[in-house]
């Protein structure tokens, strides 16, 4: 466990609960713009359900890392690899788009990103609560601060 007894951490590193309470929230409010502009057709509930056990299984290994205060830093290899995954994935689903060949209805990527912030959120402020510190996200781990630390 890392545990800082320092007054404030580095600049770059932000409050857990912080990042993944106001991600889906944004977008949410982004989901109903857009759903107001433009009905989004009905998802496949075959594939809707796919999204939300993967969303859940993402939730359930960062959920489990800070409730049990473990600090796990990833190889560079990994964290470059996810985000070539990710980007790369978007990239295809906008070029696909674009081209006509396949729209993709985006209540699947926002109910990825909602269905796993949520619980994140929610562990994070239940350790807050329950064991006394403050957790902290910055590049590639987390950090977790003493409450009393005049935070």
């Amino acid at each position: 466990m890392e545990f800082e007894n320092q007054e404030k951490p580095p600049s770059e590193w932000c409050r857990v609960i912080r990042v993944y309470s106001l991600l889906p929230a944004i977008i949410l409010f982004m989901s109903a713009l857009n759903a107001m502009l433009k009905p989004p057709t009905a998802p496949d509930s075959l594939l809707f359900l796919a999204i939300l056990s993967i969303a859940s299984l993402l939730a359930w290994l960062v959920a489990r890392d800070i409730w049990l205060l473990r600090v796990r830093e990833h190889p560079l290899w990994v964290d470059v690899f996810s985000y070539v995954v990710v980007l790369g994935g978007l990239a295809v689903l906008i070029f696909l788009r674009e081209s006509r060949i396949y729209v993709c209805n985006t209540i699947y990527l926002d109910a990825l990103c909602v269905w796993s912030s949520v619980p994140i959120a929610v562990v994070a402020w239940l350790t807050e609560k329950h064991k006394g510190v403050r957790v902290y996200i910055g590049a590639r781990k987390l950090r977790f601060i003493h409450a009393n630390a005049g935070l």
